[in-house]
């Protein structure tokens, strides 16, 4: 019997040196920002060992969260997986989202950790939670993850397309598994997984700080190059935009 699966992981593994060779500053980048959040919370059991705080403990378990959907998606992403990589991005977005209204909204704190979606009836689907974030943190929370929904985690026409790869005549090539490599869909992959590690690791300094932690320091380096390589890609972005069209 023929070993499909064999011949399918010789071609993923083909596609994950091409991302590492062309990709390496950011999966580096990606790599020392989650090494340092997994320092924050060693910082964090270190000097106080558990929340004692429930707007504290739902950021502990929302960044829990985002750290193990992050890390998996950056495996998912070194071999090419790119949906797989940006459905488990969406869900930081959405762990994320969450952290960021219940430091001043109380009543998603309580649908949180209660399970009582009664007191913010209307208000807790994530397109309406967004609109507790000001302008333009909603309207870019709702453009990524709009994004992120049509080309990963909904089955539509994008996300359809991106299975694809154009071939002779005007028909296009699907291929079960990892089989292709484009920057273009690897910088959105990377661009979504950084600016999500912006946030998880904001999250997580008002955790480490509450306990008078030197974590915010000493995690810096690794949060600027996140940010950089964030803008990195956007700049580029922004340059293909520009190219003339022969």
């Amino acid at each position: 019997m023929e070993n499909h699966l064999q011949e399918l992981e010789k071609i993923e593994n083909e596609v994950a040196v091409v991302i590492r060779a062309n990709h390496a500053r950011e999966l580096g980048g990606i790599d020392a920002a989650l090494n340092q959040i997994l320092a924050g919370f060693e910082e964090f059991r270190s000097r106080k060992g558990r929340a004692d705080d429930r707007k504290e403990g739902a950021w502990l378990f929302l960044t829990t969260r985002s750290f193990n959907s992050l890390r998996i998606a950056r495996q998912s992403l070194n071999h090419g997986y790119y949906q797989q990589a940006i459905s488990l991005t969406r869900m930081v977005m959405e762990d994320q989202l969450i952290a960021e209204v219940i430091e001043e909204h109380c009543f998603v704190l309580a649908a949180l950790l209660d399970g009582r979606p009664e007191l913010g009836k209307g208000k807790l689907r994530f397109t309406e939670i967004a609109n507790l974030l000001p302008r333009e943190g909603r309207d870019l929370w709702v453009n990524d993850h709009g994004l992120a929904s049509s080309y990963a985690a909904h089955p539509r026409l994008k996300s359809m397309q991106l299975l694809t790869l154009p071939s002779q005549g005007n028909g296009r090539l699907l291929g079960m598994g990892s089989f292709f490599y484009e920057k273009e869909v690897v910088n959105m992959v990377l661009y979504f997984m950084l600016d999500q590690l912006v946030k998880v690791m904001a999250t997580l300094r008002k955790v480490t700080d509450s306990v008078w932690s030197e974590w915010s320091t000493d995690s810096k380096p690794a949060f600027e190059e996140v940010l950089f390589l964030r803008e990195q890609i956007l700049d580029w972005k922004d340059s293909q935009r520009r190219e003339p069209i022969e």
